[in-house]
């Protein structure tokens, strides 16, 4: 990066109203969308473009409902390679394999077998790790992602608000302690856009909404297995509302 768009990178930061330490009790986005893209408009084109990758695929709600998870992983893929900074693809590839974890619990959660070695499922080491260990409540990744026999244990007991506030702040958690390490680069615009993605989600959950989407969705998956199998749902998309 060069001087001058690390100063300009550093000035769009400083325009950047704080994000608040725990956001669940925050009712509001600190500024609205159209102002955040007003600030982005800062960004360099190159950057801007990166920031749009990320969003087009971490932002589950843009992905179309009938996307498979052979189309949706060639995308993610696709996206990978169009990132030219290490610490965007390790940002990303972090986030697929939440996503992957998330869609594996699901799925077993319905009574559907592991993936098999053949099959388009999930993204990383983890969906290895997914298939050997099917039957362990955290598919014997708990010394990589804690949160995963909390997450099934509450999926088991139906409580959809509880896994939904775990998942978020475990999105969170992660986002803040990258964020640590990046002050007034565009690694930082990056961390503070996609925490404010997730703010901007929690003040619009709605949760009767989220658990009768959950239930649709669980019914639907049940009754149509051959479609399950190679579906969104199998993916990860949304646990309620949020879609980790």
């Amino acid at each position: 990066m060069s001087r001058r768009a690390s100063c300009r990178y550093a000035m769009l930061v400083c325009y950047l109203p704080p994000l608040p330490l725990h956001p669940f009790a925050i009712r509001q986005t600190p500024l609205s969308r159209l102002q955040l893209d007003r600030r982005l408009t800062l960004l360099d084109p190159e950057d801007a473009r990166d920031l749009a990758t990320l969003e087009e695929v971490t932002h589950w709600e843009r992905i179309p409902p009938a996307t498979s998870d052979r189309a949706f992983l060639a995308g993610a893929r696709d996206a990978l390679q169009k990132l030219d900074r290490p610490s965007l693809r390790e940002l990303l590839g972090w986030r697929l394999e939440l996503r992957t974890l998330v869609g594996a619990l699901r799925r077993r959660h319905r009574g559907l077998p592991g993936p098999a070695a053949d099959e388009a499922f999930g993204y990383g080491p983890c969906a290895d790790s997914i298939r050997r260990y099917w039957e362990r409540s955290d598919f014997n990744l708990s010394h990589r992602y804690p949160w995963v026999a909390v997450a099934d244990r509450l999926l088991q007991e139906g409580n959809h608000t509880a896994l939904e506030h775990l998942l978020f702040a475990a999105v969170w958690d992660h986002y803040t302690r990258l964020a640590w390490n990046h002050h007034f680069d565009f690694e930082a615009v990056v961390l503070y856009v996609l925490r404010w993605h997730l703010i901007d989600r929690l003040t619009r959950y709605d949760p009767p909404a989220a658990t009768d989407r959950f239930k649709a969705l669980l019914i639907q998956g049940l009754g149509q297995y051959d479609r399950v199998v190679d579906s969104p749902a199998s993916a990860g998309i949304p646990i309620t509302s949020y879609e980790a």
